[in-house]
């Protein structure tokens, strides 16, 4: 970073105003420190408690990762950051679109943050979708993923896991000089033909910090193993743009203003198309063309308040509004003659409040917060009778949905050992639909023309609340058992009540109004470890689920038609282990191991008659392992790492997988476990450079996700460097 000596005027910074002319405002919260990855020392995370502390010391299976260990693995996107974490898989319909399966759950069920502020969206579908991939991960500073329940803390939709993307800070200058610097950093890859470019600067004094940076994202079609070959149509583009600026006020306090932009186009879904590959006995699908559009635009404007009142120790008080888009083109197969093009916008405004307090009763955290969606649907179809415009596209249209609530949670101090955190939330969510379908089951809604539209008003009131039990062993708080009890709540949505759609293979959702709220409730118990060198993290949990929103399916020709009922009873449970262990300065090696299994009712139905399974849970994730070995020298400016990841088998599949449901991803006999083998090496050429090279999948292994559309990468050589002056 240089340094310009002299003083440098003041200086009006400007917010500003996003492509609809509306201000646009969010949430942050503090990024925290993390230590090296490459050392053992403690870790400072938030996301479990929404106060900074050492995660050895928080009640809770908590991942988390940096942008160093981001570029050190070649992490090409949000939803791959835990690629290294055996508890978690990240399915992907294509490669830019990928959704990462939390204890069991994905889509909807799993809630992600970006500083703070909710990119789920009342649109949001329950199976995998691609919105984890409208957040540009070399614009963060770290990811923390909290695993399983958080609807105390974070509201509808935390159930299998929260996810909390922290942006890029600039600090401000301690010398009342005027600091500047900048990053260049540059991805290539082999197998995905792909090349990642960041560039970033940052410009600070005493009292303002600014920072503005820029991603462009170039992905070829995807190579795959040995026998797989490329794979067409596999590639995209993607263009990111942040800033964020940091303004002291007077007293312990500032004003934190920031703006994010990702654009990711020409995104194939090409398991639906003719370019799709017949991989263990898949089906190729007939469309001719499949592709998305998506875009996301967010901005805030936040004051932090550390001026202790006799009402707060700290406060958080944001502004904000997220702009989320999506548009899909489909040309069908050459006898249907058909085109479509469909999609949504959601403008969502709303506001944070977030405060914290230190009393004699415990540490309190307490707040509200209020998120409103403005969504707006459509479908264009042109067919030989020629256009026809729907009232709906994906869901309702005109439409608003609202979601509310306040929260405390208090962490309570009970001798020197023990430490109980209890915590409730009221949640408010309410539904306005205008223009949606009322379609009869039994008419397929891909075929049905004319049908006048409805509208209806729905509201949900909801209390959840949890408990956690820490006994910290040692005086040292090297060794923590722990046990919670967690509820955790899920709002219907647009997606839920008003879905009008294709999904998976050849399955048609129709409007479903009546749906009810889903509940949960999870028991954990773990235990922690760090010292001598050793970090290590262990947990038991088991999910009781009740009323879980399920799809009632019923064959009409060749086609499935899925309606939604809340008759989804059932458990997740698993076990899950990890850590690292620093022989020597020189060495260390780290792991981990997952397993989990659940069963959760379907239902079909033929006539009047409707027939409840109970079924393996939808695609709980099969037993996975990770195993890791790295030398580095003792000033760390090298080092090498060899490491193993493995899969097992996954043939516990649903009714509706066993009997063909969505064979264009799932072989009907399951899809087989797989085990790979990677080298990186990374070298600290001088203060600023930092060059990274990686051999991925060294034997060419051909495999895939369970439930994904297409096949991993092959051998991959992925070489990065980072400049920074």
């Amino acid at each position: 970073m240089g340094v310009y000596k002299g003083t440098m005027k003041n200086y009006a910074l400007f917010f500003f105003i996003s492509c609809s002319g509306a201000a646009i405002f969010a949430e942050e919260t503090n990024v925290v420190e993390q230590a090296d990855v490459s050392t053992n020392l403690p870790v400072i995370v938030v996301t479990a408690s929404r106060v900074g502390r050492p995660e050895h010391e928080t009640p809770a299976m908590i991942s988390r990762v940096d942008e160093k260990k981001m570029a050190e693995s070649g992490t090409r996107s949000v939803a791959e950051a835990f690629k290294e974490d055996p508890s978690v898989r990240t399915q992907k319909t294509s490669p830019g679109q990928g959704s990462p399966y939390l204890r069991g759950f994905t889509g909807f069920r799993t809630l992600l943050l970006i500083d703070g502020i909710r990119l789920n969206n009342s649109v949001f579908r329950s199976g995998p979708n691609q919105y984890w991939s409208t957040v540009d991960c070399y614009s963060l500073a770290a990811i923390e993923m909290l695993k399983g329940p958080a609807s105390v803390l974070y509201g509808s939709d935390a159930v299998g896991g929260t996810v909390q993307a922290f942006s890029y800070e600039p600090e401000y200058a301690e010398d009342g000089a005027l600091h500047y610097g900048s990053r260049l950093f540059t991805r290539l890859s082999s197998a995905e033909r792909s090349v990642i470019s960041r560039a970033q600067g940052e410009v600070a004094t005493d009292s303002t910090a600014i920072h503005a940076g820029v991603t462009y994202k170039y992905f070829g079609d995807l190579q795959g193993g040995h026998h797989v070959g490329r794979q067409e149509k596999t590639g995209y583009t993607e263009y990111d743009y942040d800033l964020k600026a940091r303004i002291k006020l007077a007293g312990e306090r500032e004003l934190v203003m920031a703006w994010q932009s990702v654009e990711l186009d020409d995104v194939w879904r090409t398991h639906k198309t003719i370019y799709g590959i017949s991989w263990n006995g898949t089906t190729v699908g007939d469309e001719l063309q499949r592709t998305f559009e998506q875009d996301r635009r967010l901005g805030y404007l936040q004051l932090r308040d550390e001026e202790p009142t006799w009402f707060y120790d700290t406060l958080r008080f944001t502004l904000f509004c997220q702009l989320q888009s999506e548009d899909q083109f489909a040309i069908s197969k050459p006898s249907d003659n058909k085109t479509t093009s469909d999609g949504f916008d959601v403008v969502t405004p709303g506001f944070t409040a977030e405060l914290m307090k230190e009393t004699s009763l415990g540490t309190f955290v307490y707040g509200l917060d209020y998120y409103r969606d403005f969504v707006d649907s459509y479908n264009r179809e042109v067919n030989i009778v020629g256009p026809t415009e729907r009232i709906q596209g994906p869901v309702a249209d005109n439409s608003s949905y609202d979601l509310a609530g306040l929260f405390v949670e208090d962490r309570i101090p009970l001798g020197d050992h023990f430490e109980v955190t209890p915590g409730i939330r009221g949640t408010y969510a309410h539904a306005s639909i205008d223009d949606y379908y009322s379609v009869a089951p039994d008419v397929n809604p891909l075929k049905q023309q004319g049908t006048p539209g409805k509208s209806f008003d729905r509201t949900w009131w909801d209390v959840s609340g949890n408990i956690r039990l820490a006994y910290y062993v040692t005086d040292d708080r090297a060794l923590m058992l722990y046990n919670g009890l967690g509820q955790a709540f899920r709002a219907p949505n647009l997606s839920d009540m008003t879905s009008y759609r294709a999904s998976k293979s050849t399955t048609y959702e129709t409007p479903s109004p009546s749906v009810d709220p889903e509940h949960y409730v999870t028991y954990e118990c773990g235990a922690k470890w760090m010292k001598d060198g050793l970090t290590l993290q262990a947990a038991w949990y088991y999910t009781w689920m009740r009323d879980q929103i399920t799809s009632v399916y019923e064959q009409q020709g060749g086609d499935i038609i899925s309606t939604a009922e809340n008759s989804g009873e059932g458990y997740v449970q698993g076990a899950e282990i990890d850590g690292a262990y620093e022989v020597t300065e020189n060495w260390i090696i780290r792991g981990g191991i997952a397993w989990s299994e659940g069963f959760s009712d379907t239902s079909y139905k033929s006539g009047t008659t409707i027939t409840t399974v109970s079924d393996d849970h939808f695609r709980t994730a099969p037993l996975a392992g990770f195993a890791a070995v790295r030398w580095q020298t003792s000033n760390k400016r090298l080092f090498v790492e060899c490491y193993e990841q493995a899969v097992d088998r996954e043939d516990r599949l649903t009714t509706s997988e066993s009997q063909g449901g969505d064979t264009q991803r799932v072989p009907l006999n399951g899809t087989p476990g797989y085990a790979t083998t990677g080298i990186r090496a990374g070298w600290q050429v001088c203060d600023y450079a930092n060059l990274g090279v990686s051999v991925d999948n060294i034997f060419d292994k051909d495999y895939r996700v369970h439930g994904s559309g297409s096949n991993e990468a092959g051998r991959n050589f992925i070489l990065s460097l980072d400049l920074r002056f």
